[in-house]
């Protein structure tokens, strides 16, 4: 029997195996590992299972309705031969937990009337409210937020789309200078996966540590570094490993932790010094009356990203930099 390479893929794009276990779809397909090459070889595999179907032909059944018949039913052993070892070594997507947490805060005195929470650090007026920006310097407090923690979703391997995580906000408000302000804080990451899809037992617990220099300036000129208002406070973060891997199944897996909201950038040199940092730190500065939030998430894939940390952050935020190296790391064939 003749089969077109056209039919084929007439037929395969309508094909698809919906079961938790075995999705079978050609963009799927691409993960690989070390013992089985289905990026480019899985069109052609398929195909050639196909054409080794049997060429008899019943009487009764056209000879087009007996063609597909065939065609369907080499698509199904195929792809059953193909995907057992894939979906033993691969995981395709995974359910996440992200929990991220202040541990502990810093002040500059005794009377900054902190709060200091799971959630939240404030500092300010007691009784005063960090999320309005309407209250006079006495009656003021700033605060340092994080929402959407715990963090729940899927994510896919080799997704070209990161999974979005907690979110850490500067409520920046004008404070008497009364009142202590933060110095520096301490924040905890824990990220749990459970492969769904082939599903499977779930992954050891990952944790990484971020730390915080805050610094709140006085509201009067000179600032001695680029501000717009006077003068912008400075949040300066420091990470610990931004990329790390794993191996589940016999396969090596990396993870990416990136900035979405392009809010955290390498500061300038000024900024830097005026918080007592070296050239090249990283975080944002913050207006008066203003809030700053910091949208983070993460890739899992099975090639690195080859962005060097910490300019990984550094320009419109690490999620538009991560997929541009990830659609660099993919062009390349094994």
């Amino acid at each position: 029997m003749n089969i077109s390479q056209a039919m084929y893929r007439e037929v395969v794009g309508s094909l698809f195996f919906n079961q938790k276990t075995l999705h079978l779809s050609i963009a799927q397909m691409e993960i690989t590992n070390e013992n089985n090459e289905l990026n480019s070889g899985l069109e052609n595999a398929l195909f050639k299972a196909v054409t080794r179907t049997t060429t008899v032909i019943p009487s009764f059944c056209s000879n087009k309705e007996c063609r597909m018949k065939k065609i369907c039913k080499g698509l199904l052993v195929g792809a059953v031969i193909l995907i057992a070892p894939f979906s033993q070594a691969a995981v395709v997507e995974w359910s996440y937990n992200v929990t991220t947490e202040w541990l502990g805060a810093t002040f500059s005195g005794a009377n900054a009337n902190q709060i200091v929470n799971d959630s939240l650090i404030s500092w300010g007026r007691a009784g005063g409210d960090h999320t309005n920006p309407t209250q006079s310097a006495i009656n003021s407090r700033s605060g340092i937020a994080i929402s959407n923690s715990p963090a729940m979703g899927n994510v896919f391997t080799n997704g070209m789309l990161p999974a979005p995580t907690n979110i850490i906000t500067h409520y920046n408000n004008t404070l008497s200078s009364t009142y202590s302000t933060l110095t520096s804080a301490s924040i905890l990451t824990t990220l749990d996966l459970t492969p769904v899809n082939p599903v499977g037992p779930a992954v050891p617990q990952f944790t990484t540590n971020f730390f915080v220099d805050f610094i709140e300036t006085p509201n009067t000129t000179p600032c001695n570094f680029p501000s717009v208002t006077v003068c912008d406070d400075i949040f300066v973060i420091q990470f610990g490993a931004l990329n790390t891997e794993f191996v589940y199944g016999g396969l090596t897996y990396f993870l990416s932790i990136v900035e979405l909201s392009g809010n955290l950038t390498p500061l300038p040199d000024a900024t830097c010094a005026r918080a007592g940092k070296a050239n090249g730190c990283l975080g944002f500065t913050t207006r008066e009356k203003t809030f700053t939030p910091a949208q983070f998430g993460f890739f899992i894939t099975t090639r690195p990203l080859n962005v060097p940390e910490p300019a990984m952050l550094g320009l419109f935020g690490l999620g538009l930099l991560g997929l541009r190296a990830f659609g660099r790391r993919r062009s390349v064939k094994k």
